[in-house]
C-alpha cells in the first residue's frame, strides 16, 4: 500500500513540473508609434504572445499605447524573424 502511495505521489510531482522557461521575443505593432520587440520569458511561444500583446509603448503616460498586433514571437537565442525588417531592430537590441 506504501509503494502504490510513493508512486502516485512521484508520477503527481513528474507531472506537475512546469515547462522550462526560455526567452522569447516577439515582434509587436502599436496604432501609432514605431513597431518594437518585446523581451518575454515563458515556456511557450503562444504565451510569449500572450504576454506581449499585454505590453504598452514607452513615452508620456497619457501618449502610451498597447499592442495593437503580435506579429511574430521567436526563441530570443535561435530564432530568426521572417520580416527582415523585425529581425534588423531585433540584431541591434543593445542586449
Amino acid at each position: 500500500m506504501r509503494l502504490r502511495l510513493f508512486s502516485g505521489a512521484l508520477l503527481f510531482l513528474c507531472v506537475s513540473v512546469p515547462l522550462r522557461a526560455e526567452e522569447f521575443a516577439c515582434y509587436v505593432r502599436f496604432p501609432t508609434t514605431k513597431p518594437a520587440i518585446v523581451l518575454v520569458e515563458t515556456a511557450t511561444a503562444a504565451n510569449a504572445a500572450k504576454v506581449a500583446s499585454r505590453a504598452r509603448s514607452k513615452g508620456p503616460v497619457r501618449q502610451r499605447e498597447h499592442v495593437k498586433e503580435v506579429v511574430e514571437c521567436i526563441p530570443r537565442l535561435t530564432g530568426q524573424f521572417a520580416d527582415p525588417a523585425a529581425q534588423r531592430l531585433f540584431e541591434n537590441l543593445p542586449l
